[in-house]
């Protein structure tokens, strides 16, 4: 009996799932209420949303949306709580697209645009995932309950809380998911022609593309990433897009590259064989670190385009081994890995170490473990931080398992 099966004969009791779907609701609209309705000065202003919003202001009001956080704090305004500058010249690190379609909700106080942009990309999380468990044949009725009660899971959370735009992206890329199921290439590559605009990672989407000979949607994607970009570039001006494809975020990833909370493959290069923050007594060897990281990418790419995609199809497995590539990734991030999570629970309900890497990646980051202060222990970094990392290599090898024919997902 596969797992859709199983859950549909646990949950033949309508009493069960009633109050299975009610208890779903609830936690999920609790969580996605108390993010907004209880958000403290550290949460109001230690996110992304704060530097994309101070940006798309400075903007506005004819300045650098690039220069440093220290001299743009002001545009949060005189009701924002206080923000504390970091101890690097902090900057926004997202594509000028990016700060683009922030510029709207600058029209608004900042409290109030930072709860909207956490509601906004709340509801693009829920959608995402409903439309995923309706392609299931699950009814549209428990596809509205899943999407709802997604949002309380951790990593979920954690995303709303640190302003990200990743709701936005799974969107975007269940979007054309979908539309490549039904041959709709100019779609799906338009959809992810926005994703890569709004944040650069999603570029390797081509990988499936190439290996599915989807040349037309290919050509919309590149097309649609290049005009966007352009038009971003514009928006805020070419000294500005200069600052920040050279300079600029240089600062941002010399200091976070080997973090502890990174959690790619690269950043596992640069954690150990360069000095940090966390680690200022370490080993020196940043051209050594360079090279290693180059080749770990390098191999996440080759891996993306040799991976049988048993479990979830070869457009789902691509996305473990991109994050693992991508050399600047936090556990936020693994809001992205919705529906690896949604075909492994369906897939590898036998496979305890697929299944506990599932739970892993459901929770990000364990709690309890605080933004890590200087002097890391090691063993904190090898047995706390560093498992949604192990688990990502985990979930990307079980695409090779043997047992199984079919992935969950058709493409």
């Amino acid at each position: 009996m596969d797992t859709l099966a199983a859950f549909r004969e646990t949950f033949r009791s309508p009493i069960l799932r009633r109050t299975v779907a009610v208890l779903a609701i609830i936690l999920g609209l609790l969580a996605v209420g108390s993010r907004s309705t209880s958000l403290g000065a550290a949460d109001l202003t230690r996110n992304d949303f704060t530097l994309d919003y101070a940006s798309a202001k400075a903007l506005l009001h004819g300045n650098d949306p690039y220069d440093s956080m220290s001299h743009l704090v002001h545009y949060l305004g005189a009701n924002a709580p206080y923000y504390e500058p970091p101890e690097f010249d902090s900057r926004s690190v997202h594509p000028p697209f990016h700060i683009a379609i922030v510029t709207p909700l600058t029209a608004l106080p900042y409290r109030v645009a930072r709860i909207i942009w956490l509601l906004l990309m709340a509801g693009c999380s829920g959608l995402a995932v409903g439309m995923l468990i309706r392609t299931l044949g699950v009814s549209r009725r428990w596809s509205v309950v899943t999407g709802i009660g997604v949002l309380a899971l951790p990593i979920f959370q954690k995303d709303l809380v640190y302003g990200q735009s990743n709701g936005l992206l799974l969107l975007l890329l269940v979007l054309a998911w979908h539309s490549l199921k039904k041959d709709s290439q100019r779609a799906a590559g338009l959809s992810l022609g926005i994703a890569a605009a709004v944040k650069l990672f999603p570029v390797l989407m081509v990988v499936p593309l190439i290996r599915e000979r989807r040349w037309r949607a290919l050509g919309w994607m590149v097309g649609t990433a290049a005009v966007l970009s352009a038009a971003g570039a514009l928006a805020v001006g070419i000294t500005a897009s200069r600052e920040f494809i050279k300079p600029a975020t240089s600062a941002n990833f010399a200091f976070w590259r080997a973090a502890p909370m990174n959690l790619s493959l690269p950043g596992v290069a640069y954690r150990w064989l360069t000095r940090s923050r966390w680690r200022p007594l370490g080993l020196n060897l940043p051209s050594v670190a360079a090279v290693l990281a180059f080749a770990l990418i390098a191999l996440c790419i080759v891996a993306m385009f040799k991976t049988p995609s048993r479990l979830s199809g070869r457009y789902w497995a691509t996305m473990p081994l991109l994050l693992l590539a991508t050399p600047l990734v936090w556990d936020n991030y693994l809001v992205l890995i919705a529906p690896i999570l949604i075909a492994g629970v369906i897939g590898s309900s036998n496979r305890v170490l697929v299944m506990i890497s599932l739970a892993v990646l459901a929770i990000g980051i364990p709690p309890g473990l605080p933004s890590p202060p200087p002097l890391v222990p090691d063993v904190a970094q090898v047995l706390g931080y560093a498992l949604p990392t192990y688990a990502l290599i985990v979930v990307a090898a079980s695409e090779w398992r043997r047992d199984r024919a079919e992935p969950v997902y058709s493409v």
